[in-house]
């Protein structure tokens, strides 16, 4: 049996190390003197979080600056999504006040006929829940008037700290000659199932008469940007599909990882965004600079509405509206089955579906009881 000597194993070991999976103190040491490179999807999500989430991961961004670089075609990505990334959650609002509104309206009529059948005198009541409804409907559209308006500082905040971190650090457009070889090369790639972008082969969209393959375009630039500055890239992205990332080792597959490092003769690392951020939080000394619990978890979640109710609402009229609603619908099915099961009272089968459907009637008093009460309730509040 052969052994490999010390220096012979060392010799190997370095001959290979750009091939070794990176420790968590090689990746954070690499983040002081690497380039950055933040994917298409990593800047969008920032018009997707709230006002303090964006300007928290701005300001933390801030701190490496001088490392982060755009290359040319994330730019072109970028600005050709933005406006309409940035209009998703006054859209998603919208919808969502709109079909409030409805719902709303729809149920005033059945408040008035179970009031009718439940409880004797109804019209005060029935004035009453209008009125509430008028009220949560104006609320509706105060949220929506002062969203827009908080939605557009947002927009603008981003648009300037985004210019502010990059400044002069875009990579220079191709020449046209050139452009088409890039183009060329990431459609063969397409075809052949080489990594990276042969997974978007789907999309079917061309340029130049080339099938456009986004993914190696951006991967190409990388390698341009590291040969030029001769140093290591640490990209950042949301991406991972198989024809780039390794989910098994979580990092970039390793075919790109032997071109990058045979072609340039420096390292690519992939991380996705919750990876770097948590990176960067070990490299910002000041706390208050730090990428917050909050932003990581809207980063996480994305939840539309959440994002959307930055301004401040009436919450307990707002919940009473609701309740109302789900009440109102749990009375129209109780009644439902209340006059269906006393169809035929001479079948003494049915006699049991009178004695539930007595439980349902007792327990549409007792809802009913409940939306008056929280009616009262936002008289007073």
């Amino acid at each position: 049996m052969y052994f490999v000597g010390g220096k012979n194993m060392k010799r190997i070991n370095n001959e290979f190390n750009y091939l070794k999976n990176i420790s968590e103190s090689e990746k954070k040491k690499m983040l002081y003197d690497s380039i950055i490179v933040l994917d298409t999807n990593v800047l969008l999500n920032i018009y997707r979080l709230s006002y303090e989430s964006s300007e928290n991961l701005l300001n933390a961004l801030n701190n490496f600056a001088k490392q982060i670089w755009l290359p040319y075609y994330v730019g072109v990505e970028f600005y050709k999504n933005k406006d309409n990334v940035a209009k998703e959650k006054i859209e998603t609002l919208c919808k969502n006040v709109d079909d409030m509104k409805k719902r709303l309206e729809a149920n005033c009529s059945n408040y008035k006929v179970i009031n009718e059948i439940v409880v004797c005198d109804s019209t005060k009541q029935c004035e009453k829940y209008k009125e509430f409804i008028k009220i949560q409907k104006k609320e509706l559209d105060d949220l929506v008037h002062k969203s827009k308006k908080k939605n557009d500082e947002l927009i603008q905040m981003i648009d300037e700290k985004i210019l502010n971190i990059f400044e002069d650090r875009i990579t220079k457009k191709l020449d046209n000659e050139t452009y088409k070889k890039v183009l060329s090369e990431g459609q063969f790639r397409m075809e052949h199932n080489i990594a990276p972008g042969y997974k978007d082969i789907k999309k079917n969209e061309y340029e130049c008469g080339y099938r456009l393959n986004g993914d190696y375009i951006i991967f190409d630039s990388m390698k341009r940007l590291s040969k030029e500055k001769k140093k290591n890239i640490i990209f950042v992205s949301n991406d991972v599909k198989e024809d780039i990332y390794d989910k098994k080792n979580n990092c970039i597959c390793f075919s790109l990882q032997k071109e990058f490092y045979d072609e340039t003769g420096y390292k690519i690392v992939m991380m996705k965004n919750d990876e770097f951020n948590n990176f960067c939080n070990k490299i910002i000394k000041d706390k208050d600079e730090q990428i917050n619990k909050t932003t990581k978890d809207e980063l996480k979640s994305f939840s539309s509405f959440s994002m959307n109710q930055n301004i401040t609402l009436n919450s307990l009229k707002y919940l009473n509206a609701l309740n109302a609603i789900n009440t109102l619908n749990d009375l129209n099915n109780s009644l439902k089955e209340l006059k269906d099961s006393t169809k035929n009272l001479s079948e003494i089968d049915n006699l049991k579906k009178l004695n539930d459907s007595i439980s349902f009637f007792q327990q549409c008093q007792n809802n009913l009881r409940n939306i008056s009460d929280a009616l009262d309730n936002s008289d007073k509040s």
